[in-house]
């Protein structure tokens, strides 16, 4: 027996979708309208291809529709493709996909502020939570909101539904306490006059039996079971009528009953062969659509690994790049400094040469100055010498004539001595030229120093006279 609104919700989104087309306004241009017919092809598609349990057919289907949805930015269409595909990953028990997508059609509901839309995707996440990840409380407080959604609609097949899984889910707890009011509010709905739903008024009577059973109120429990087996076996609902038939083995053996336990057992027996039997091909789709979705998974995830790796060469390429061209750079300036230093380099030995050659036209221009010099020293000491050896010699001379006075022979001996010293102050004059070209030499004369200071007294008095 099924504990979700799917089947139901199917048959409501081909009412549904059959509707969208007349609610087109007539200011919608020619290619929207175009867009919005593939969209309800295709989620009419997706439908048929759930129903015959043709997941990954389904799922593509939907997958399409959301595209087109999107970018005419339909969003009722959108919420519509979501909620396919959730019901098709819950079908193979891959509740977490199942949870997005049921989520992303929530929020589609909410942007609409469209109630019914949200009851069903409450639902529907109540079902992932309790039935998928067993988090109980989770799951019942979704059917919850679903349920205070629906009352305040006043949508009297939208509140069964929710009603119908949190009394579902309390039995399941055994809080036969909790239950009851659920069940209680379920049957007077799906039992109201303006109700035909007689897949709900089976799950109502099936759950009352199995909440009579559990507080040991056997004969009540035979009263809804019975309803409930009478309208499975009207209805053909094979998966239901296994259900049923199960409880009854249950409540003959609480009972005491083994032998029509057994009975009740082996119809439970019969019926599921027929819906194994009927259900086969349909567990073939399912398994096949389950290794398609692995298979794809696989896929997506050596997809993904592949790019991370192309992003990480990619990365490392960029990274090369930009190493490569932070060296090209460095290299660069680096030329530009060697280049430069050797600009500098070439200029201060052009200065330097120019300098050099300047320098050398100075020492030649110098050393020939030098030379003039030293002729032109050399040529006047010889000039003045040959007279001053005439004086001196004259000088001398005349101190040897006897005759001569003592103060003629104090001038002549002063005239001699300032002879004597001119004629030593030109040979140092001489000297300067062998001083430069370091050619002089130093010699050790013997003189009377008593006489050399009377020489110099005598050739100062006649300046004093």
């Amino acid at each position: 027996m099924l504990r979700t609104s799917h089947l139901i919700i199917i048959l409501i989104l081909f009412i549904n979708t059959s509707l969208l087309a007349q609610d087109a306004t007539k200011s919608e241009v020619v290619n929207n309208v175009a867009i919005k017919d593939s969209i309800e092809y295709l989620l009419k598609k997706s439908y048929k291809a759930e129903s015959e349990n043709k997941v990954t057919l389904s799922m593509d289907y939907a997958t399409r529709a959301i595209k087109y949805a999107t970018q005419i930015e339909d969003k009722l269409q959108m919420y519509h493709g979501y909620n396919t595909i959730g019901v098709n990953y819950e079908k193979i028990k891959e509740y977490s996909s199942a949870e997005y997508s049921y989520k992303k059609a929530l929020t589609l509901a909410l942007e609409l502020e469209n109630d019914k839309y949200k009851v069903w995707s409450y639902n529907n996440l109540g079902n992932v939570y309790s039935d998928g990840y067993k988090k109980i409380n989770l799951g019942l407080s979704y059917y919850k909101k679903s349920l205070n959604l629906a009352r305040k609609i006043k949508d009297t097949f939208e509140m069964s539904v929710p009603i119908i899984n949190i009394a579902w889910t309390h039995l399941d707890e055994k809080k036969y306490d909790k239950a009851l009011p659920y069940l209680t509010e379920g049957y007077n709905l799906v039992y109201d006059k303006s109700s035909d739903d007689e897949y709900s008024k089976i799950n109502i009577n099936y759950l009352l039996a199995r909440y009579y059973r559990g507080i040991k109120e056997f004969d009540k429990a035979w009263e809804y079971l019975s309803v409930a087996t009478e309208s499975a076996l009207k209805e053909e609902m094979l998966t239901e009528l296994t259900e049923i038939y199960k409880e009854q083995s249950e409540l003959y053996e609480d009972q005491g009953l083994p032998g029509k336990a057994l009975e009740a057992l082996k119809k439970q027996y019969l019926y599921k062969a027929k819906m194994d039997k009927n259900n086969r091909e349909e567990e073939i789709q399912i398994a096949r659509a389950q290794f398609d979705f692995e298979e794809s998974q696989i896929k997506l995830a050596k997809a993904q690994k592949e790019k991370q790796l192309q992003e990480t060469i990619a990365k490392r390429s960029r990274i090369i790049t930009l190493i490569s061209v932070l060296v090209v750079i460095i290299m660069f300036i680096l030329l530009m400094a060697l280049y430069k230093n050797y600009a500098d380099k070439n200029k201060m030995s052009s200065m330097l040469q120019a300098q050099n050659d300047t320098l050398e036209k100075a020492k030649i221009e110098a050393e020939k100055l030098s030379q003039l010099k030293t002729q032109f020293i050399s040529t006047v000491s010889h000039e003045l010498r040959t007279p001053l050896y005439g004086v001196v010699g004259l000088t001398s001379l005349l101190l040897e004539e006897s005759n001569l006075s003592k103060k003629a022979q104090q001038y002549l001996n002063s005239l001699k001595f300032s002879g004597d010293y001119l004629l030593n102050l030109i040979n140092d004059i001489l000297n300067l030229s062998k001083i430069e070209s370091n050619k002089v030499s130093f010699e050790k004369t013997p003189f009377n120093i008593r006489d050399l200071v009377q020489d110099v007294i005598n050739s100062f008095k006649f300046q004093l006279i």
